[in-house]
């Protein structure tokens, strides 16, 4: 919300198999979200971690910002 003071955030995660059909989705709302590239790093973290929730080993990461996927060296 503009002139709050607040940063706020969202987030959307999708999980799909080696086929494309679903596995898993979820979406959160975060606070303290400053920018676009917090918001993608965040979401690639909440994926790691439901993929690992959900024991799920062979995994490739979509990701909007590249340079998420380069910091995380999935590329």
């Amino acid at each position: 919300m503009e002139g709050t003071g607040r940063c706020r955030g969202g987030i959307g995660v999708v999980l799909r198999n080696d086929t494309g059909q679903f596995v898993a989705a979820l979406a959160m709302k975060l606070d303290g979200i400053s920018s676009p590239l917090l918001a993608e790093i965040e979401a690639a973290c909440v994926a790691i971690l439901l993929v690992q929730e959900l024991n799920k080993e062979l995994v490739e990461l979509e990701e909007d910002a590249a340079l998420v996927l380069a910091a995380l060296n999935l590329r």
